[in-house]
């Protein structure tokens, strides 16, 4: 599990390079990454949306 400095670090750098763009593609190069959806429909959620403002989360008990 990530501290909270590297996990602090990645969100202000999404912040400033991601939050606002839009997603134009999305490569998958291991489908089996990905469970119960399928390559196609996780390409139609994601592109053509934007990133929101990261947020931090805790750990989850």
């Amino acid at each position: 599990m990530p501290e909270l400095p590297d996990v602090e670090a990645f969100r202000a750098r999404l912040a400033s390079c991601a939050q606002g763009r839009t997603i134009e593609r999305v490569d998958v190069y291991d489908a089996g990454v990905l469970h119960g959806v399928s390559v196609r429909r996780f390409r139609h959620e994601l592109e053509g949306r934007s990133f929101a403002e990261p947020e931090r989360r805790g750990k989850w008990p």
